[in-house]
């Protein structure tokens, strides 16, 4: 699916995706597949696959 980087926290190494119908979802840069958390901003369209975790949304194998 695909959504917008909505919220980064360089320092804490995640942010969120705003995804369809405006639903959030968690990433860790570990999830990042081509592109570094450093290299991301506001508002960029990525590319992502979600999955449920003990705390929500989650996205993974994101790609810019």
């Amino acid at each position: 699916m695909t959504g917008k980087i909505h919220r980064l926290l360089k320092d804490k190494h995640y942010g969120f995706i705003r995804g369809p119908q405006n639903t959030d979802y968690f990433f860790h840069e570990s999830g990042l597949k081509n592109v570094k958390l450093e290299d991301l901003e506001i508002g960029q369209e990525v590319e992502f696959e979600d999955e449920e975790s003990d705390k929500g949304l989650r996205a993974v194998d994101i790609f810019a």
